[in-house]
């Protein structure tokens, strides 16, 4: 218990040394002379109206919105989720906590299509349960890569033993909560981190109990990781992150390539381009490149994409929902969501979205992402 208390306390001393250091997204070894990242202005265009909307568009509508982090304490064990496309036809899916009982219906006339991507499950899931670590909810999906990087990882660990006995991986696989606070606490600028989805690594080394600081001893990474195709932080620009290995050269190359997280990244996006306003109030807008990296993936995601133009007070939801019910169709033995049950329904000629929670109601009149 000692001995892990004081590795713990060691990490901490390193940790606050390289101050900013654990996260990718801001500190890749861009080329600042590079060409120059250009970021369209974007608006929400009320008058527009989309003909079609996927799920993971529709549920990033809500997706960890301050709104329903406000609600959000009461777990629901099931979502029910409708969407109305502009020629009037109704999807409905719904499915449970557990990721059974899925049913999908595609038309009004109850046939039946019962494929859903193994994202689109993913995002229906993440409706109904926070996931402590990124990259469990995400599993199925990355773990082919994770087992690559962790090979790579290993070797390396392995080699840099040759040298020093005493290193050690000290740090992996990052909960959002650790995320949040390095965050609260200033230790970071990025809401994500390459860690939380499992392709990134932090070595130390040690001088009995205690973290050698000693920034020479971590430059053999600079080669090593060239030769295993990852990225070294002690070629971080603005935070150096010497003992810091990721697979990717930053978030923006892992989304390019893992598109469906763009679901996790995009709640974000306001956070992002505050802090790239404040780089470039302290005129260090060239340290910020790989922000705009994220912020151009993000942006080129939303264009012609569904945006919440307003709150729509005063709107009758409680009518709306009943205009899903009328007629013999399959969908009117739905009608009734009982307690601790999710309703999400979309309207596309209406140009709403409905959130039901219990007694609780969010609603929102819908647009489309457009630049100016």
């Amino acid at each position: 218990m000692l001995s892990l208390f004081v590795n713990k306390l060691a990490y901490t001393a390193f940790f606050l040394l390289f101050l900013f250091s654990c996260h990718s997204q801001q500190n890749t070894n861009s080329d600042a002379s590079s060409d120059e990242i250009i970021l369209p202005k974007i608006y929400c265009d009320s008058t527009l109206r989309l003909k079609e909307i996927s799920i993971s568009e529709a549920l990033g509508v809500f997706y960890k919105s301050q709104k329903l982090e406000n609600i959000s304490q009461k777990s629901a064990s099931t979502l029910h989720y409708y969407v109305k496309n502009s020629k009037g036809i109704i999807k409905y899916i719904k499915v449970d906590k557990s990721g059974e009982n899925e049913m999908v219906f595609s038309d009004q006339n109850g046939d039946s299509n019962k494929t859903l991507k193994t994202s689109e499950k993913i995002i229906l899931g993440a409706m109904l349960q926070d996931e402590k670590y990124l990259y469990k909810r995400w599993e199925s999906i990355l773990e082919n890569e994770r087992k690559d990087f962790l090979q790579k990882r290993d070797s390396i660990w392995q080699i840099l033993k040759q040298k020093h006995q005493s290193v050690k991986i000290i740090s992996d696989i990052r909960s959002l909560s650790a995320q949040k606070k390095h965050l609260k606490n200033n230790k970071s600028v990025s809401p994500l981190s390459m860690h939380n989805f499992g392709f990134a690594a932090d070595f130390a080394i040690f001088k009995g109990n205690k973290i050698n600081n000693n920034f020479d001893l971590y430059k053999p990474l600079n080669q090593l990781t060239a030769d295993y195709g990852l990225t070294w932080g002690g070629n971080f620009i603005g935070f150096i992150d010497p003992g810091h290995i990721q697979l990717f050269k930053n978030s923006a190359e892992m989304l390019e390539k893992y598109p469906d997280l763009i679901f996790e990244f995009a709640p974000y996006y306001d956070n992002y381009q505050t802090w790239l306003s404040k780089m470039k109030s302290w005129g260090k807008e060239h340290k910020a490149r790989d922000t705009k990296e994220i912020l151009k993936v993000l942006i080129n995601k939303k264009l012609n994409k569904a945006c919440v133009c307003n709150d729509s007070y005063g709107f009758d939801y409680q009518s709306f929902i009943k205009g899903y019910f009328s007629g013999n169709s399959v969908f009117k033995v739905q009608k009734d969501t009982r307690t601790n049950e999710m309703l999400i329904m979309f309207d596309l000629l209406k140009n709403i979205a409905v959130l039901k929670l219990d007694d609780e109601t969010i609603v929102y009149k819908l647009g489309v992402w457009k630049k100016e």
